[in-house]
């Protein structure tokens, strides 16, 4: 996050929810819901502008800010979500994609560790079967078609690579400016992941989503 702040030079708010299995679905989505919210109708307090901002998530905080951009479209954010990021987003809940196969064992995250934290967040098998937990399946297209600038990186070893490139997919299909890049040999969390965070490939993908993230910017 400190990289992102440095290289885009605009302010990054990391909004704190309850990890399950504390809380459940949807506590944590309203939660950053609420964050959200009170920033964009509160921005003068804070000395920030918020006509127009980016929205960026890695793994879990992925999934997060696909659900954001849903929610701001339902229920009439008054402003513009410019860009989003998704570093190796989770974008199904309720099914498992072929790498999930390839990269049982990991490195890194393991299918194991996925069967603990889908449960963990959404205990009713029922709630993965919904536009904001499982958007690669369940999103409305006419809500996914209007969908900002979305830029997916995906780590080349990860259970989740299959999901996220589908995603990125779906998107493009319904015309979304949306670009989908692998990083080919890195694990899962690897632009965050202290030990391997400071290689040419993570600063790499850093460099690359702050720029992205620059375009939401309206003076940019």
């Amino acid at each position: 996050m400190e990289d992102f702040a440095r290289q885009t030079g605009a302010a990054v708010v990391f909004p704190y929810y309850t990890p399950a299995p504390e809380a459940q679905y949807p506590v944590q989505f309203e939660q950053v819901y609420g964050v959200l919210d009170h920033f964009v109708n509160n921005g003068d307090k804070y000395s920030l502008k918020v006509d127009s901002f980016g929205l960026a998530g890695d793994s879990v905080g992925g999934h997060m800010a696909i659900a954001m951009t849903q929610l701001a479209q339902n229920r009439k954010l008054p402003s513009k979500i410019g860009q989003i990021v998704l570093l190796y987003p989770v974008t199904d809940t309720h099914s498992k994609s072929e790498t999930y196969k390839t990269f049982k064992d990991g490195p890194y995250l393991s299918e194991k560790t996925m069967d603990w934290m889908i449960p963990a967040f959404l205990p009713n098998e029922e709630d993965r079967k919904l536009p904001l937990t499982s958007p690669l399946q369940y999103a409305p297209d006419e809500v996914l078609a209007k969908f900002p600038p979305t830029t997916v990186f995906l780590s080349g070893a990860d259970p989740l690579i299959g999901e996220g490139e589908a995603f990125g997919h779906r998107l493009q299909q319904l015309g979304v400016d949306a670009a989908v890049i692998k990083a080919d040999g890195q694990v899962h969390d690897f632009a965050m992941l202290a030990p391997v965070r400071v290689s040419p490939t993570a600063r790499s993908v850093v460099e690359l989503a702050s720029l992205k993230l620059s375009k939401a910017f309206s003076d940019k």
